[in-house]
C-alpha cells in the first residue's frame, strides 16, 4: 500500500492550486505597485482587480493591526497584577505567594 498524506487528489490538487494562486496574486500586487497608473487603467479587470485587492490588503492590515493592538493591551494589563492575584485569575501555573 502505498504511503499518502491522507488526502483526496481532489484537496491536494487544491491545496497545490491555492499556493499557484496565492504566488501569481503576489507577483500581480507587485506589478500593479510599480506600474504607472495609466497604464493599469487601460484594463478595467485589473482596475477593478486592483482596488478589490488594496481593500482587501488595508482591511488585513487593520485586522492585524487591531490584534498587535490588543496583545500589547493584555501584556499591559496582566504586567499589573500581583502575582497572587495571576494565580487568583488562574493565568498561571506557580502557586500562591505566602
Amino acid at each position: 500500500m502505498p504511503c499518502d498524506s491522507g488526502r483526496s487528489a481532489y484537496e491536494e490538487s487544491e491545496r497545490i492550486i491555492r499556493r499557484k494562486l496565492d504566488a501569481v496574486t503576489q507577483m500581480l500586487c507587485w506589478l500593479c505597485r510599480v506600474t504607472e497608473p495609466e497604464v493599469i487603467a487601460m484594463n478595467p479587470n485589473l482596475v477593478a482587480w486592483w482596488a478589490a485587492h488594496q481593500a482587501d490588503d488595508a482591511r488585513r492590515e487593520e485586522t492585524l493591526r487591531l490584534e498587535v493592538e490588543a496583545k500589547r493591551q493584555r501584556q499591559e494589563a496582566l504586567a499589573k497584577l500581583s502575582p497572587q492575584e495571576r494565580a487568583l485569575l488562574g493565568l498561571n501555573t506557580g502557586r500562591l505567594e505566602p
